[in-house]
């Protein structure tokens, strides 16, 4: 059976998301066969978030922008944070979860509940505002970003020193748009200016 919420509290209109079974509901579509649903309506912010809480090991089908737009709608902190640097940035969701929390599974299962919490904040804004920086150098692909934040949270990295070296390898040739070529290639990079650095002191 899928699971449909019928609410307005996202957006002020009133809409029909499906919770679960969206596949189910593609597949019966196409096949022009019949399907079961229940629909749940959601008259409150609280009671859609202890619905989402419930149903959470089943609700997959919802994209992580709907779990960032409902917890925010709540007024949880990080959540309203991470939707405004996104709405502004353009950096992918999962990208900024990424930065602000740290990779595994458990982040992510902590996002879709409404439990994010940041790691180093501070950092993190300091990653997003290197990423900006470089906007039009480096691939924007989500699977390269996560070679980007793994290279800008390495101790040895220093934006000022590795600026004009990403650029001008933007410019001579393009970055790679394979995750593991491109941590190669900022690796790379990222040696280079230590060694720089070494030479001039």
């Amino acid at each position: 059976c899928i699971t449909v919420i019928k609410t307005n509290v996202l957006d002020g209109v009133m809409r029909f998301y499906i919770l679960d079974g969206q596949h189910r509901f593609h597949a019966a579509k196409q096949l022009g066969i019949p399907f079961e649903y229940k629909i749940v309506e959601i008259e409150t912010k609280l009671e859609l978030a202890q619905f989402i809480s419930d149903v959470n090991n089943s609700s997959k089908s919802w994209g992580t922008n709907q779990f960032l737009n409902v917890w925010s709608q709540l007024g949880i902190p990080e959540y309203i944070k991470m939707m405004k640097i996104q709405e502004v940035t353009k950096i992918q969701i999962t990208a900024l979860l990424r930065i602000y929390c740290g990779k595994g599974n458990k982040k992510v299962i902590e996002f879709r509940n409404g439990t994010m919490k940041f790691i180093n904040e501070a950092k993190a804004d300091i990653i997003v505002e290197q990423i900006v920086d470089l906007d039009g150098y480096l691939p924007k692909k989500a699977f390269c970003r996560r070679a980007i934040i793994e290279i800008m949270n390495d101790k040895n990295y220093n934006h000022k020193k590795m600026k004009p070296l990403i650029i001008r390898q933007a410019v001579t040739r393009n970055f790679s748009e394979n995750e593991t070529d491109l941590k190669e290639e900022l690796i790379t990079i990222l040696r280079a200016s230590t060694r720089k650095s070494l030479k001039v002191a």
